[in-house]
């Protein structure tokens, strides 16, 4: 699971991610909020600006 923004209700979808078995990265561009002791749950913690993260999405089913 890739939760995108460390804000307050990342804190709890982080949580039930986890909970759930999931593999939780948080990404954010300010380290100041995405820290260990916000996201003790989390597998990894992303910090990177807006420009550095980009991923590729396409349609369900498309190879």
């Amino acid at each position: 699971m890739i939760v995108l923004g460390a804000s307050s209700l990342a804190v709890a979808l982080v949580r039930v991610g986890k909970l759930t078995g999931y593999h939780v990265t948080v990404c954010d561009a300010q380290a100041t909020f995405a820290t260990r002791e916000r996201f003790p749950d989390a597998n990894e913690l992303v910090i990177r600006g807006r420009t550095g993260i980009s991923m590729k999405f396409r349609p369900i089913g498309v190879p």
